[in-house]
């Protein structure tokens, strides 16, 4: 079963070569996450969305699964617990 997903805001980087990093997740409530390491990075396309970014990251010790979409730079993302 898959967990609930939510559009969260996300402070990131871009390097020289045009790659976004992100850095910390920020919740609705002003809640700051900050990305312990991200683990694999991943170009996809996705049916209805265009194309995103897949990143499987360590987020305060646990694993989590995040998501860029590069059309609006929005991050989706399950809470950290």
């Amino acid at each position: 079963m898959r967990g609930y997903r939510h559009d969260v805001g996300m402070i990131a980087v871009w390097d020289r070569r045009g790659h976004l990093t992100p850095l910390s997740l920020i919740w609705d409530d002003g809640t700051r996450y900050r990305i312990d390491a991200i683990l694999e990075r991943r170009e996809v396309v996705l049916e209805h969305e265009g194309s995103a970014v897949c990143y499987r990251c360590r987020i305060a010790g646990t694993m989590r699964r995040i998501r860029a979409r590069s059309r609006n730079l929005t991050c989706r993302s399950r809470r950290p617990k």
